[in-house]
């Protein structure tokens, strides 16, 4: 057996796609982990967990003015269209000081709403990291620095940019299990996977507000919801909505 280091540029999706094809990219390289070379002379990936999100998650964090260290990962996430798990440590520690400022402090208003994204995703990626149990192969996953399962964040937009083979193919080598933000903007086309596993939305139309009043009408729950055509004037408050009146 023998170990190989390679070094590889981290452009947005179009990483180890075709070998033959030149990809010029200004991001810094970085070292992408692999396992010894095999009797068959070809060298295996350690895989990774893939969380899938869209531009409204890197506008969030880039609109929030939450802390310098967080709009220069969002920047990456999103010009770059991926945050590898080698800088995972380090956006991970700007995601607790986040965490940490709005109990200290106390956000309101339109500022708390960005704070709450961002410990959210805080919770939701130490959980992907962290959790043993969330893949049955999590022994021959790719392991980071501080002992969590390898995981990559993945902008769907840039994925949708390559071809239906190239898209399945740079998935299945790289990753073992994706996992989609929610929700996902309507307007983005999902990645559709069966190998790796997708825990997301199979198609665009889930993440509509088509789909929640469906929902809301099958099942007989759900918030008061009314569909009104464009243009419609509303002179009172409707109905339904009476129960919820401000005092």
């Amino acid at each position: 057996y023998e170990q190989q280091e390679i070094k590889m540029s981290e452009g947005p999706m179009l990483l180890d796609v075709v070998q033959d094809q030149k990809i010029h990219r200004s991001s810094p390289a970085v070292e992408r982990r692999r396992t010894p070379v095999g009797q068959d002379g070809q060298i295996s990936y350690k895989k990774r967990i893939g969380f899938l999100f869209d531009s409204t998650l890197t506008a969030f964090l880039m609109m929030g003015n939450l802390s310098q260290g967080l709009k220069s990962h969002a920047v990456t996430m999103f010009e770059v269209g991926k945050l590898a798990d080698e800088s995972m440590g380090s956006f991970l520690a700007e995601l607790d000081k986040v965490d940490a400022q709005s109990t200290s402090e106390g956000a309101e208003g339109e500022a708390q709403r960005y704070f709450h994204h961002a410990i959210t995703l805080n919770h939701t990626l130490q959980f992907l990291r962290f959790n043993s149990k969330l893949c049955p192969m999590s022994d021959s996953l790719d392991k980071s620095e501080d002992g969590g399962v390898g995981l990559d964040l993945l902008r769907c937009e840039s994925l949708n940019g390559l071809d239906s083979a190239s898209c399945s193919r740079l998935l299945n080598k790289n990753y073992s299990l994706l996992v989609s933000m929610a929700p996902l903007s309507h307007e983005i086309q999902p990645v559709t996977s069966v190998r790796p596993q997708h825990m997301g939305p199979a198609i665009a139309e889930v993440s509509s507000v088509w789909f929640k009043l469906w929902l809301y009408s099958e099942l007989n729950a759900g918030p008061p919801s009314l569909l009104v055509v464009k243009g419609t004037r509303l002179k009172k408050l409707p109905a339904v909505f009476h129960p919820y009146r401000w005092p």
